[in-house]
């Protein structure tokens, strides 16, 4: 969804969209009269189509628009947190990061066979034959829209590689060969991002639905080895916030059951 991000909004797009933002909060416009000037222009400039633009300004909105009424960062700060350094071809000290890495592994220290299930984005709403390849950030869906200017590419069965998340097939499909050929694995880690990338159409019920239906899938394949659980960005509404005030109590409950606590890593 970034790359989508990036290659359908320009930098001075960015720059005029932020700053249009910023003015129209300072000067108390109402959320409304700002969604309209929003949508206008993110139509205007062909970003999106309008209910993705619409989707967009609703579900992200109301978190953004109070950040910037106290934000200290420019435009061409924030453009560059969205975009990447290729606007304005400038650093910023916000995007440097050092992570220090643990020594390797030393001779005679205990070796675990470790699955690790990352970045699943079921899509419920995956359907073989819808286009492929559609005007939306996502496709594979029955109300994708088609694209205007190429021939449509039909989604596939087991999935589509490109602008599409996986069918409930694929993963059940993955699962069951994953228990099948490595009935040995200690123990799982599992590092979310179970939603689709459809984050302009989630709310907190469709995002817990998807999160409660891969819960009891995971437990039904994995009924008595250790799965150890991570939130992703994808699972919050809005998508990647920093500080969810709903996901840690009502997530908390379903993942913690997959954390057997009365088993042990192997030592």
């Amino acid at each position: 969804m970034a790359d989508v991000v990036r290659r359908s909004v320009p930098c001075g797009v960015c720059k005029l969209g932020v700053s249009l933002l910023h003015r129209e909060v300072q000067q108390g416009s109402s959320f409304y009269e700002i969604r309209k000037k929003f949508v206008s222009l993110c139509v205007s400039f062909k970003i999106q189509t309008e209910p993705v633009c619409t989707g967009f300004f609703d579900v992200f909105g109301p978190e953004v628009l109070p950040a910037l009424n106290v934000t200290k960062l420019g435009t061409s700060d924030i453009c560059r947190m969205v975009l990447g350094e290729s606007c304005d071809g400038t650093k910023t000290h916000i995007e440097n990061w050092s992570i220090d890495l643990p020594e390797k592994r030393r001779p005679g220290q205990p070796v675990f066979k470790i699955l690790q299930i990352s970045d699943p984005h079921l899509d419920p709403d995956y359907v073989a034959g819808s286009p492929a390849n559609c005007e939306e950030p996502l496709c594979c869906r029955e109300y994708s829209t088609p694209n205007s200017s190429k021939p449509t590419i039909p989604a596939g069965r087991w999935g589509t590689y490109g602008k599409c998340d996986a069918p409930s097939i694929l993963l059940e499909n993955m699962l069951e060969h994953i228990v099948l050929e490595h009935p040995d694995i200690d123990y799982v880690i599992w590092t979310g991002d179970l939603p689709p990338h459809d984050i302009w159409n989630q709310t907190k019920e469709s995002n817990l639905a998807i999160i409660k239906h891969t819960v009891e899938q995971m437990l039904a394949y994995f009924p008595n080895t250790a799965v150890f659980p991570a939130v992703g960005n994808h699972e919050s509404v809005p998508a990647g916030r920093p500080i969810n005030r709903w996901m840690p109590r009502r997530i908390r409950s379903s993942c913690s059951s997959l954390v057997r606590g009365n088993q042990r890593v192997k030592s």
